[in-house]
């Protein structure tokens, strides 16, 4: 059962409930557990129900829905998690201004800004959150893929490494999950055991929950967003963990530009959105708990890489002298595809040399010595 879902026709409630029928008609087909097949029927009709309260403008009533959907979804085994990587992570943005953002304008957007925020999946209007992606392609594709003198790109990492933040996995993909599986039975693996596959078929409702395309991209309101924006929701007032941040999903736009991306390896299209903790602001601004966890490596707008990159080029200095691409980076093995599915390595692209240019600690040095 592919994801994201996307429908032409008909309302975001139905196309996701034919999904989950569907979903139910495999699973008798297989003659898989009974009870497993109770729970996604029984998800289904809460899900019916948040949808019809929401529309009657009974948010507290659709949430409780959402919430009896979840649990009872979730029933004998804890949410789905995963660690925040503590590699970089990429924060984008358009720019179509003659100045570079400054790094204090890469970061989530000031509490006294908040009126420009948006709506978006996992966040409502108002509420700022600190969205990253794993790679400055996916953070590109979020930005409706704008013209490269208008992309500007900051690394940001965790401060302190030795802190293990976990964060509600939805990035689970189906293909990516099933190739995993193939290559343990190759390799005479047992990682993936009957039990975890029980779990995945078990948390497959939630993700597909949350992973609906948008239909209308120009309306302001976007059913797709009621249940993972319910999903941020439970995280900030139900998840009793401390070291739970955030949220990890797939890029709904990589499979707007070619559904084989989801076949390549996941960290091309994967997302995190990390909200604010602390109602206080900092004195720069920011909440308090982002700002002294996570931090700006660098910043650059694709202008500014352009003029670096191409000066080191001329004068013939060697990246490798200075470790840029010295180890392996796990994004190095994928593969990006294009409009008509033909597939690229990830290491050849512009992304992958923006990234290497953000990552070298010595970059500054470098461009000196360049120029």
């Amino acid at each position: 059962m592919l994801l994201p879902i996307e429908y032409d026709m008909g309302s975001c409630e139905k196309a996701i409930c034919n999904r989950l029928s569907e979903f139910e008609n495999l699973l008798k087909k297989y003659s898989i557990d009974d009870k497993l097949i109770s729970l996604i029927g029984l998800f289904r009709h809460n899900l019916e129900e948040m949808y019809r309260e929401y529309y009657l403008g009974h948010q507290n009533k659709a949430y409780q829905a959402f919430k009896n959907a979840l649990l009872n979804q979730v029933k004998g085994m804890n949410v789905v998690t995963a660690t925040l990587p503590k590699e970089s992570l990429y924060r984008a943005r358009k720019n179509e201004g003659n100045c570079d953002y400054k790094n204090s304008e890469m970061f989530h957007i000031k509490y006294g800004l908040r009126g420009k925020v948006q709506t978006q999946r996992f966040s409502f209007p108002g509420l700022p959150c600190l969205y990253l992606g794993c790679s400055s392609y996916v953070c590109w594709l979020e930005l409706n893929r704008p013209q490269f003198d208008q992309f500007q790109v900051a690394t940001i990492r965790q401060k302190d490494e030795s802190k293990n933040f976990k964060v509600i996995d939805l990035c689970i993909h189906p293909l990516t999950y099933y190739n995993e599986l193939v290559q343990c039975e190759k390799g005479g693996n047992s990682e993936h055991d009957s039990l975890d596959i029980m779990k995945y078929l078990q948390w497959w409702p939630i993700m597909a929950a949350c992973s609906i395309a948008v239909k209308n991209e120009e309306d302001s309101f976007k059913p797709e967003y009621i249940f993972p924006q319910f999903m941020l929701q439970y995280l900030l007032e139900e998840i009793d963990d401390e070291d739970c941040v955030g949220i990890k999903y797939i890029s709904i736009k990589a499979g707007k530009v070619s559904k084989k991306q989801y076949e390549s390896d996941y960290r091309t299209y994967t997302n995190y959105v990390i909200p604010i903790k602390t109602s206080n602001e900092t004195v720069n601004g920011f909440c308090g708990f982002l700002e002294k966890e996570f931090g700006i490596v660098k910043n650059y707008s694709v202008r500014e890489l352009q003029v670096l990159t191409d000066s080191i080029r001329e004068s013939g200095i060697e990246w490798q002298e200075f470790g840029v691409e010295k180890e392996i980076h796990p994004l190095d093995e994928a593969k990006l595809f294009g409009t008509n599915d033909m597939s690229y390595l990830y290491s050849k692209s512009i992304f992958r040399r923006i990234e290497t240019v953000l990552e070298n600690e010595d970059m500054d040095n470098i461009a000196m010595m360049a120029s």
